[in-house]
């Protein structure tokens, strides 16, 4: 007998209301084909999650009225539907069947709303084999007392995530480039299943790669390295079923044989029920012998294959069949879903699969296409289905193949596993869960001890460690650390602490962790309140990759996701006053969180997208009027203001005593006019605190009188404003203003009427001292990057970093940072303790500012060819680094303020 399918339905129910809740029996009842029915022998049913039926397929039989010899449901697993068409089939060839019935269905979107709205158990429902209370999910059950459930993981939001951090890392991908290609990935996925009339999200505007690849509150992180629309969506009323017959019985009834789809044979395996006794963490067995000997049955090539669907709860599992059949995963050739996957298409629980059949059989009845592959998934990877179908029946003769023979195979060997680890250990894979709030929860560690190569599980063992693994950039796996039992409890879970970095492989150029890996938060000249600046700054960078920070610099596009970031977590205003919103802190604080952002990576773009916001309005706070801080302040500081500084003037440069811009009164307020240049984010900026004059040179006393200071709104169309084009820190727009007619309230301006210089003196060497932790963070950035470039790189049979043409000037570059690290915060320290003058601060931004300078440059001259490629950052870096040796004041005239200020010399100019 030769199997056929010869009918397929799919149903949605879209409605969420109480009173259009129906059951999973019921969607699934009303997809058998009348003209079929009488012949129904075989009744096959998927596993529902929904409800806890007593005899599902007895059910259907008594609602359908037919009286099949053969019932059957299903265990759990999304494994099950391509099973159960292959055992149909099987059961049509053997003369056990004439007309099998495969189906299933769930409605957990109509029970959701019922237990919402407290109508339990749903109007009209089947009574239950037991009560239930709530919606079922696989995250929801509860762990088994092993040593998997003592550590708090086994869940499929942890295992999958495993694997995929493992599959990276034996790709030797970047933590940036594995997150791409996954959001690529589904960003495909959701737009098959925005065109599919029976997918869940049908109709809805597809979310793209940029939507599911970027963290937000909406898309909140779940475990790592998957966000939520990384993971499968289940609350949806979708049923599925299809018809499977003799081709005698189909010719007898005169069902057309274009509408004929033969399945040409399937194949089943399985991993190992605990996760932690598989192989590895960068395959799975059990997909690459499903498939092979699936084809091998069919006797197909993947070559003749025209159609995949691979399950796709996570985006590991469609990774991982088409990494085994050489199938690109970022641009496939041939489709690898018609569904569009478990999040966009609706996970559909057990049945999933179920609507690839029924699509697979469309697709091939329209005649484009020829065969096609179902992989279906199960468990935790753990067990896997997949079965070739086709337009065209098998070669004469051959009978449909029973896998089940054919399939079976030895189990690899596995690690020792270790209940209770101690001592020296690596990380082999590892996931991080995350709260709601998007801060991390919990570390689930799978490592190896150094010493045995026995694996264990951990936990994280403190916080440090925690935030590490939490990290989007610096790659964990290969980390060594050390394995300890938890002293808290009994049960004595491990945990894992004291990360290292791991030995670098030869050639792996994606293996370059960030800045932000060797952030010193051991300096043991913090303060406590620095120190815990430095950690939140870094934890916040940590979501800012080196390749975010490239392309805005590419794109010229304003660093807008760290400003907001910063700004959610009230850091615009830490200097500011805690009353509007700041919180109060000094220059000293200030300083660290500067030199972080620049440290992480970001460099001067990422320090000055805020720059303004963290000294600018001192001026303000100062001598503004209680009015006026509230007015100004507290939306500055919230993030929904932003602003500018305007002293520099084209014809009088660090001469301020010579502006030219004026301010003439009328009226209620003032009339400006003149033009100002080198003028950062004016493009965008809100408000511009801004210094003109009111009063001619001729007419007062002392030429720092006369100057007059404004806060107020800049997008006006009064103000011209013109970006330049310049060398470097492209994403932060730097301009030139020109502006007439410009009224002005009164009440916009600070403090009194030709005291603005005095007033703006208070936060210059604010900025200095800032600038010069920027040029700190800057440099040690590029220095970080050049000692592990040596590190690395071999040349003659050994590191470059071994030779000291290349390590001492590294050192004696680390030398000179630290040294004007305790510069800079000396100056911080004294600027908060009310010390007015000037040499400190001018002194460390000048030392911060060269020693950067040198350290950038000697890291591209580390990576020789390499230092010119932007795939490395360090020109990048180099191209900033101008900006602290160039402004707010020339190295010249800090030798020029030091030599006359602080040794007597004459002036010099």
């Amino acid at each position: 007998m030769q199997p056929v399918i010869v009918g397929v339905a799919d149903i949605k129910n879209r409605s969420l209301a109480v009173e259009d809740a129906k059951e999973p029996a019921t969607l699934i009842s009303a997809e058998t084909a009348q003209i079929l029915r009488d012949h129904i022998d075989s009744l096959s049913v998927v596993q529902t999650w929904t409800w806890p039926y007593q005899n599902l397929p007895g059910l259907l039989s008594q609602w359908l009225g037919v009286n099949p010899k053969h019932q059957t449901c299903t265990e759990h697993g999304g494994n099950q539907p391509a099973k159960l068409l292959d055992e149909a089939a099987l059961r049509i060839t053997r003369g056990e069947a004439t007309v099998a019935v495969i189906t299933g269905g769930e409605a957990l979107a109509s029970l959701a709303s019922c237990v919402k709205h407290g109508k339990m158990p749903p109007p009209g429902w089947s009574s239950p084999a037991q009560n239930v209370t709530d919606v079922f999910s696989p995250t929801n059950r509860e762990l088994r007392k092993d040593i998997a459930g003592l550590h708090s993981v086994g869940s499929p939001i942890h295992v999958y995530p495993l694997y995929e951090n493992g599959f990276r890392a034996h790709r030797e991908q970047s933590l940036q480039e594995n997150h791409d290609e996954s959001a690529a990935l589904y960003g495909y996925f959701s737009k098959v299943a925005s065109r599919n009339p029976y997918a869940w999200n049908y109709g809805v505007e597809a979310e793209t790669t940029t939507s599911i690849g970027t963290i937000s509150k909406k898309n909140r992180m779940v475990c790592s390295p998957y966000p939520l629309l990384m993971n499968a969506f289940n609350t949806v009323n979708l049923s599925a079923a299809c018809i499977v017959t003799t081709t005698e019985l189909a010719r007898r009834l005169q069902i057309p044989e274009d509408k004929w789809i033969y399945p040409l044979g399937g194949a089943g395996s399985k991993e190992r029920e605990n996760f932690w006794e598989r192989p590895n963490f960068f395959q799975s067995t059990a997909i690459s012998k499903a498939l092979d000997t699936c084809l091998s049955v069919s006797q197909l090539t993947s070559k003749e294959i025209d159609l995949y669907d691979f399950y796709s709860c996570f985006p590991i599992v469609p990774k991982l069949a088409c990494h085994h059949l050489g199938i690109s995963i970022r641009e496939p050739q041939k489709p690898i879903t018609l569904l569009g996957g478990l999040t966009s298409f609706g996970g559909a629980g057990n049945n999933y699969s179920m609507h690839a059949i029924t699509e697979m059989t469309r697709r091939l009845r329209q005649g484009s296409s020829r065969n096609g592959l179902i992989l279906a998934n199960g468990g935790v990877l753990s067990y896997q289905h997949a079965i070739c179908m086709s337009s065209s029946p098998p070669k004469e003769g051959t009978p449909y193949p029973d896998s089940e023979v054919l399939g079976r195979g030895e189990l690899d060997p596995i690690p020792p596993v270790d209940f209770e680890a101690e001592g020296p250990a690596k990380i082999e894979t590892y996931t991080v869960e995350f709260k709601r709030d998007g801060t991390p929860l919990r570390a689930y560690i799978v490592g190896r001890l150094t010493d045995t190569n026995h694996r264990f599980l951990a936990n994280e063992g403190d916080k440090s460690t925690l935030l590490r693994l939490a990290s989007s950039h610096e790659e964990p796996i290969g980390k060594l650390g050390t394995v300890i039992a938890d002293p808290s409890g009994l049960a004595r879970p491990q945990l894992l602490r004291t990360l290292r970095p791991r030995a670098y492989r030869l050639g792996s150029r994606s293996l370059y962790g960030r800045a932000t890996e060797f952030l010193q938060n051991h300096d043991p000249d913090l303060s406590e309140s620095q120190r815990m600046v430095r950690q939140e700054i870094a934890k916040i960078c940590s979501d800012f990759p080196d390749n975010y920070w490239a392309k805005v610099d590419e794109t010229h596009q304003f660093p807008t996701e760290l400003y907001e970031a910063l700004a959610s977590q009230g850091w615009l205003g830490i200097c500011l006053p805690q009353r509007y919103g700041g919180s109060e802190l000094g220059i000293s604080e200030a300083a660290v969180m500067m030199q972080t952002i620049a440290e992480s990576g970001g460099g001067m773009t990422g320090a000055s997208s805020i720059h303004m916001n963290i000294f600018g309005l001192e001026p303000v706070a100062k001598f503004g009027t209680d009015e006026q801080k509230e007015r100004w302040l507290t939306p500055l500081i919230a993030g929904r203001h932003r602003a500018c500084f305007g002293v520099t003037e084209p014809n009088t440069g660090l001469d301020t005593l010579q502006l030219q811009a004026t301010a003439r009164r009328s009226g209620t307020g003032y009339v400006l006019s003149g033009q100002k240049i080198w003028i950062s984010t004016a493009q965008r900026a809100d408000k511009i605190l801004i210094l003109v004059r009111t009063t001619p040179r001729d007419r007062v006393k002392k030429p720092s009188q006369g100057l007059s200071l404004f806060y107020t709104d800049l997008q006006v169309p009064q103000v011209q404003i013109t970006e330049i084009p310049k060398m470097g820190r492209a994403a932060v727009d730097t301009n030139s203003l020109f502006f007439d007619d410009w009224h002005v309230p009164e009440v916009d301006r600070v403090g009194q009427e030709d005291e603005g210089f005095r007033m703006i003196l208070h936060g210059m060497n604010a900025e200095r001292i800032l600038i010069g932790a920027e040029a700190l963070g800057l440099g040690f950035a590029a220095l970080r990057r050049a000692a592990l470039y040596a590190n690395e790189r071999q040349v003659f049979g050994r590191p470059i970093g071994q030779n000291q043409g290349i390590q001492h000037p590294l050192a004696d570059s680390w030398m000179k940072l630290e040294a004007a690290r305790m510069m800079i915060y000396q100056a911080a320290r004294l600027y908060d303790q009310g010390y007015t003058d000037g040499e400190y601060a001018n002194a460390g931004k000048y030392l911060a500012a060269e020693a950067a300078f040198e350290a950038c440059e000697r890291a591209i001259l580390a990576h020789g060819g390499m230092g010119y490629a932007k795939e490395y950052h360090v020109e990048r870096y180099l191209r900033e680094v101008f900006i602290p040796r160039i402004a707010p004041v020339s190295r010249e005239m800090i030798l020029n303020y030091v030599g006359e200020r602080v040794l007597g010399l004459p002036r010099s100019y």
